[in-house]
């Protein structure tokens, strides 16, 4: 908070990791965007949007809402979607900011994108990042999508053997070349030198002429303009040659756009902006992009009073690429009045076929005040999609529960005609309308992504009839969808008999043991009386999960014994007699399940040791661990005394 010290800043209030806007001589800041782990750099594209490749949380790996590092394609105003450690937003959520690649594991450091010629034209453009844990470099080439971009992303650089290949970050150097430096924590450190092997005649360099033509062309065709080698450059020659030359270049047809985009950014930079004259020709540009570089010029250069006029023109622009643009210059605005004149435009990108454009709408709205939010809802009356996404808008970055908000969604979720993309946005509205999911106190981490924040008990009487509807569709058939109502399900609570047997009935031999954990956190959440049936299908789920654990070769980590002991307590308050059939199940036997024996019935336990014991005597690679041998030790049977003694040299188990 203590950054935001603007009137500019977009965002006042952040939640977790931040990106800052910082003056140059360090006397205001903006806050720009939010919700990140880990990320330790970012870069921006030649189209003005920025990019950064943040952490997963390895300890929660196998966990439902565990999510591997990610590549995010940032916009102003945006949360990345980390919470807590037990509550990350996946990125099939609406209200999340593009996911342009993930890559599993890994401890990302540098960013950066390759804005040079010495690389093959498949690089020029890319987003590079690097993964310090597993020795790489991955390369994210961007393709223009809509509002936003796309990729197919690969790896770029591999060390092998790992061997003195952990890269903690990279620049491009003036002649093309990537330097990549490498080291921290007991390994060596280094710098490398990556090039492509080409003709040296091939790879541009910085050569200022004599001609005014010369000099102009030399600043905008500027390799690297962010680097500190490159602004030496180009900097002080720009200065020296005016805003005019640039207005024209910016204006310029026959220019190719990085160059045109560039000329934008030298005027705001170190010009003051654009001019109105300039601002009304870019309106008419040719090139999507940069008209919606000229947009982002706009509410950059006078956020207290943009030129309105223009920015309506680019509002309603024929591409939905620069309409994200104008939308996002006025994350700066200033100015109440500005917002009145653009509430007409704002309603209607609630309504784009895009969903960046309905995003940064909707992220706006935090910003307007009550007579301009009632405005935008009454223009959006006819149009239940446009409605929905505004009340996604109302509801972000608050804790606010809302039965309309809820009505709107169920009407949207319920409708035949509605597709299953914007039935995903329905459920993540019913989310936000009962104040969303996240941490409370005394709420163990293995609930912050089922349970709601507050008290459901104001709008619960509103809201069962509600309910009621929304039982009806599920299951849909479709996976996410479906995973997503199971969430709305555990927050809500109902006490449904015929939910909670279709919650219980979705996990099967076939299943996922992370869709597993899903369904029971949400059955835990259900305090109504089992059967005996059901409690011996509780039971046998539990079992699976580390049986199917090990048959997919799956990983866990140091939260997992936390977490599904928070889980396994959890099932057991509302199902008494669970403890005492989780020894009868098919497959019991494995170290993960000793902590299932923590409140059984004494009288249980000789049966879970033969249990054990079976197990092992089937498994010869069977991994003993320290519970196991504790376990086993209880038992007074001179066999299982003896297994025990033959692992004595078992160094893994002696302490």
């Amino acid at each position: 908070k203590a950054y935001a010290t603007t009137p500019t800043s977009p965002l006042k209030d952040p939640v977790s990791g931040t990106l800052l806007r910082l003056r140059p001589d360090l006397s205001g800041g903006e806050i720009v965007a939010d919700g990140f782990r880990n990320t330790y750099d970012f870069a921006f594209n030649g189209s003005g949007d920025f990019f950064t490749y943040d952490s997963d949380d390895e300890r929660d790996i196998s966990m439902p809402w565990y999510l591997p590092t990610q590549v995010f394609h940032i916009l102003p105003m945006s949360n990345a979607g980390y919470v807590t450690p037990g509550l990350k937003h996946p990125p099939t959520y609406p209200d999340m900011p593009p996911v342009l690649a993930q890559f599993g594991r890994g401890s990302p450091t540098g960013v950066l994108c390759y804005q040079h010629h010495q690389f093959p034209p498949e690089y020029q453009g890319a987003i590079f990042a690097q993964d310090w844990t597993l020795g790489r470099i991955l390369v994210v080439p961007l393709e223009l999508n809509g509002a936003g971009w796309k990729s197919e992303p690969k790896e770029f650089a591999v060390g092998q053997n790992q061997f003195g290949f952990a890269p903690t970050d990279m620049e491009v150097g003036p002649d093309g070349s990537l330097f990549v430096s490498v080291g921290g924590r007991g390994t060596r450190g280094s710098v490398f030198r990556i090039r492509y092997t080409t003709p040296a005649s091939a790879i541009a360099t910085f050569v200022p002429g004599t001609t005014t033509e010369e000099k102009v062309n030399a600043v905008l065709k500027a390799e690297q303009p962010n680097t500190s080698w490159s602004r030496a450059n180009w900097h002080p020659l720009s200065r020296s040659l005016g805003a005019d030359v640039f207005r024209s270049a910016a204006l310029d047809e026959a220019r190719p756009n990085p160059e045109r985009i560039r000329a934008i950014e030298i005027l705001v930079e170190q010009f003051g902006g654009l001019d109105g004259p300039t601002s009304a020709k870019l309106v008419d540009a040719g090139p999507a992009v940069v008209r919606a570089r000229a947009a982002w010029a706009i509410g950059r250069t006078k956020p207290e009073a943009p030129d309105v006029q223009i920015l309506k023109k680019f509002l309603t622009d024929r591409d939905v690429f620069v309409q994200r643009f104008a939308l996002e210059a006025l994350t700066s605005v200033t100015g109440k009045n500005t917002y009145n004149q653009v509430l007409n435009e704002i309603a209607r990108s609630f309504v784009s076929e895009d969903r960046l454009v309905r995003l940064t709408a909707a992220q706006l709205v935090i910003r307007l005040q009550d007579d301009q939010k009632d405005a935008i809802r009454t223009a959006l009356a006819g149009h239940p999609k446009g409605l929905m996404w505004f009340s996604i808008g109302r509801l972000m970055r608050t804790s606010a529960m809302s039965i309309t908000a809820a009505e709107v969604a169920t009407n949207v979720l319920t409708a035949p005609a509605s597709t299953v993309a914007t039935k995903k946005e329905a459920v993540r509205l019913l989310q936000l309308s009962v104040g969303d999911m996240g941490p409370a106190k005394d709420r163990p981490p293995m609930f912050e992504s089922y349970a709601p924040r507050f008290s459901l008990e104001p709008i619960e009487r509103e809201l069962n009839p509600l309910l009621s509807r929304i039982f009806a569709v599920f299951p849909t058939g479709d996976h996410d969808l479906d995973h997503e109502l199971i969430r709305f399900f555990a927050m809500t609570a109902p006490l449904n008999r015929e939910l909670f047997s279709k919650l219980l009935a979705g996990i099967t031999a076939d299943s996922l043991p992370q869709d597993d954990i899903h369904r029971l956190a949400a059955i835990s959440r259900f305090e109504i009386e089992r059967s005996v049936e059901e409690t011996m299908a509780t039971a046998a789920a539990l079992v699976g999960i580390d049986v199917k654990i090990r048959r997919l070769n799956m990983r866990q980590d140091t939260n997992w014994d936390d977490r599904m002991g928070e889980l396994y307590a959890a099932l057991c308050k509302v199902d008494p007699a669970l403890p005492s059939m989780i020894a009868d199940q098919p497959g019991f036997g494995l170290p993960g399940h000793v902590l299932f024996l923590s409140v059984a019935p004494q009288s249980t336990i000789p049966k879970a040791i033969d249990g054990i014991v079976k197990t092992i005597a089937a498994d010869p690679d069977y991994a003993w661990s320290n519970d196991i041998v504790f376990t086993i030790g209880e038992s007074a049977n001179p066999e299982h005394q003896a297994l025990l003694r033959k692992q004595l040299d078992n160094l893994s188990v002696r302490d």
